[in-house]
């Protein structure tokens, strides 16, 4: 059987008056009569430009023109870390960037000459002479400290997605079918949120794409290939993206018994974060369908293991004769468990149906900012059959998290065909 989803969920939260960008920075004239200057932005780079020339002359037009060397300082709050950047110049142009950050244990460092702020951003994203990996620091600071994180740390992170997938793709039946009986079919959905966390507006977009089909010389066996895409954009200016690839076998153990190990690999990335990483997820997802009383129930259970995946870049300087490393790594090791139970009651319409839900997600391992949460939920189906799974819902469900500003109702609406 050929089969597609139509699948649009809309995500409503407690909204609020007014939303903050990402990245905070105040900006000061060490020394002058000048009051420090608020700045925010949503993308890094701005942050981090608020040390050049050009942007502290907007601010301070005689700023640099002294005999001795004027020094402006920037406190960023980088990604969920405190950074301490200044600049200075004098009226000979020369120039000097320091770094300074406790957090990450970063004495003061020096750079000077009219490259000092380019040499400041290859010393955040290089592998140092020390051996230091300074932004797989902040990438792990990042995924523990705040909410909007591309790969990890919140519900529309990669991560998040990656646990929701290997569950979500593995039960789709929502009158109770038994998924044994179910021919080759198509997964082909589409989510929409839009909501307020906290003081930041955020909009995704995800799109569930599968396909299952049966062995015929393993009756009871199918293989699933996904390929979820997700989009997530921040107060309209910042985007997150992730793509996954997984492959999973689904085997029969008795009647209405059956597990399902699979592998998935995930990568995302935002430009204007300045950070991209990679998952790999190794689960097994059990999946229990019953009858008691003449109503059907299914039980679930799905296990992952979560880590990041290291990328180096070598970049060969033959004028200098040396060789840059780029790293691209989180240096995440974590554990997800989602239980879920579902009530698929038979309602005296011919081929209508209602399913109540629970499911509870836990993450464990490296610290997160969001690591726990619960759905309560109701899907009003019809089905086309009791031998397919071709069916037509709408339901509404209310999420819980370990942090409330995650906290909220969804609507879904799905047609199956």
């Amino acid at each position: 059987m050929f089969r597609k989803v139509v699948l649009a969920s809309a995500i409503a939260l407690a909204t609020m008056p007014a939303h903050a960008n990402l990245f905070k920075v105040e900006l000061e004239w060490e020394g002058s009569n000048e009051a420090p200057i608020v700045f925010s932005f949503n993308k890094a780079e701005d942050a981090i430009d608020v040390v050049d020339i050009d942007f502290i002359r907007n601010q301070w037009h005689n700023f640099g023109e002294n005999v001795t060397a004027d020094r402006a300082i920037a406190r960023i709050e980088y990604r969920g870390v405190p950074l301490e950047l200044s600049y200075s110049t004098d009226d000979m142009g020369n120039e000097t960037v320091t770094l300074k950050s406790d957090a990450l244990k970063i004495p003061l460092k020096e750079w000077t000459g009219e490259d000092a702020l380019d040499d400041l951003k290859d010393y955040l994203i290089m592998v140092n002479e020390d051996g230091r990996e300074i932004l797989t620091e902040i990438n792990k600071a990042a995924v523990r400290e705040t909410g909007f994180d591309p790969v990890a740390g919140n519900p529309n992170s990669l991560m998040a997605t990656m646990v929701g997938t290997i569950h979500g793709l593995t039960n789709t039946s929502i009158t109770g079918t038994n998924q044994q009986d179910i021919d080759n079919q198509w997964d082909l959905g589409i989510r929409y949120g839009s909501q307020t966390v906290g003081d930041m507006e955020v909009t995704t977009l995800h799109l569930p794409i599968a396909y299952t089909f049966k062995l015929d010389w393993f009756p009871g066996h199918r293989l699933q290939f996904r390929m979820p895409i997700s989009h997530t954009e921040i107060n309209s200016e910042t985007n997150n993206y992730s793509l996954q690839l997984g492959f999973g076998w689904t085997i029969p153990l008795i009647d209405g018994l059956e597990v399902t190990p699979a592998i998935d690999y995930g990568i995302a990335g935002s430009g204007e974060l300045l950070t991209a990483g990679v998952l790999r997820a190794l689960s097994l997802t059990t999946r229990y369908d019953f009858s008691l009383m003449g109503q059907n129930f299914t039980l679930t259970n799905s296990l992952a293991k979560i880590d990041s995946v290291r990328f180096e870049y070598d970049d060969e300087d033959d004028e200098a004769g040396v060789t840059d490393t780029y790293v691209i790594d989180y240096d995440l090791s974590n554990k997800a468990m989602t239980n879920g139970v579902a009530w698929h009651m038979a309602l005296p319409w011919q081929k209508l149906a209602v399913q109540a839900y629970l499911r509870d997600t836990r993450f464990f391992g490296d610290k997160l900012y969001s690591e726990q949460n619960n759905e309560l939920g109701v899907n009003f189906g019809w089905s086309a059959s009791a031998e397919t799974n071709t069916q037509f819902f709408v339901g509404v469900s209310y999420q819980r998290h370990d942090r409330s500003e995650f906290n909220g109702a969804r609507l879904n609406a799905g047609l199956t065909f």
